[in-house]
C-alpha cells in the first residue's frame, strides 16, 4: 500500500513466523528498503511512529540528535509509561 505522490511507503510481508529463513529473507528485504530510503533523504517512519520492526534504524537516521529524543522522552515520561520500548529503547 503507499501514496507515494506525499513519499509515504508502506510495505507488508506477508510471512510464516514459524519458517526462519522465509523471515531472514523478509529483514533482509526490509533493511535494504530502509538503506535506501534514508540514502535518498527519507526516514524509515514517522507517519504511524516507528514501530518495532525499524527502531533499531533511528541512530542512522538521526545520528546524535536521538540522545536529544531520548531525554526529552526521559522529561515527559520519567516512569516511561506510554509506550515503552516502542518509539525510543531508553
Amino acid at each position: 500500500m503507499s501514496h507515494a505522490g506525499d513519499g509515504n511507503f508502506h510495505l507488508v510481508f506477508v510471512v510464516t513466523p514459524e519458517d526462519a529463513d522465509e523471515m531472514a529473507q523478509a529483514q533482509t528485504i526490509n533493511a535494504r528498503l530502509v538503506h535506501r530510503a534514508l540514502a535518498m533523504g527519507g526516514t524509515c517512519g514517522r507517519e504511524h511512529g516507528v514501530g518495532l520492526g525499524k527502531i533499531g534504524y533511528l541512530q542512522e537516521e538521526h545520528g546524535e540528535t536521538l540522545e536529544v529524543m531520548r531525554t526529552i522522552k526521559r522529561a515527559l515520561d520519567p516512569q516511561n509509561l506510554m509506550n515503552p520500548g516502542k518509539m525510543i529503547a531508553l
